[in-house]
């Protein structure tokens, strides 16, 4: 990462109110930045990967597919534990996918399309949820349009999915379901 654009991140973390980042791939040595916000290396992922779907609960950070190595997508799923800075293998997601946003409702993950499969894969409407207590996957209610990248927000007890791209990797729908 470019130093204009590890200064641009932790402006806008900072902004968002965080002091303390954790990087999750190896690095040279911590990077202090300005006030008391700085870097520190954790221990490194199993799999380095690119696009992979993330998400925090309980103190812990979730990384769920994604590329590795590219053009490939993998399965797998890992879980970080700061207090012990070891990641922890989970069971895997049912499909291989990249650009599948997630939103936590409860104590379940929700994961709407994506790209399935191996670069450039196929844009789905598919909806799955990850329990976290269970460690075990079912299939929620398919989004209307086949579609990657979307936001995905919950609100109250209503999950918000807008934007993304088309199957095209080009068209930018201003669908919000």
């Amino acid at each position: 990462m470019g130093r204009k654009m590890f200064h641009s991140l932790a402006r806008s973390l900072l902004a968002a109110g965080y002091t303390t980042f954790t990087v999750v791939a190896a690095t040279p040595a911590p990077a202090r930045l300005q006030g008391e916000c700085w870097w520190s290396a954790g221990q490194s992922a199993p799999e380095p990967r690119v696009e992979a779907a993330t998400f925090d609960s309980d103190g812990r950070l979730y990384m769920l597919g994604g590329f590795y190595p590219f053009p490939t997508v993998t399965k797998r799923i890992h879980r970080y534990e700061p207090t012990s800075d070891t990641w922890v293998d989970l069971r895997d997601m049912p499909v291989a996918l990249t650009h599948s946003m997630p939103a936590l409702h409860g104590r379940r993950a929700w994961f709407a399309g994506g790209f399935q499969g191996n670069h450039p894969g196929a844009a789905v409407p598919t909806v799955w949820i990850y329990d976290l207590d269970l460690d075990s996957w079912s299939q929620g209610p398919p989004l209307p349009t086949a579609v990657a990248a979307t936001g995905l927000v919950r609100v109250g007890q209503t999950l918000h999915s807008f934007g993304g791209v088309l199957a095209d990797r080009d068209t930018v729908p201003g669908a919000h379901w």
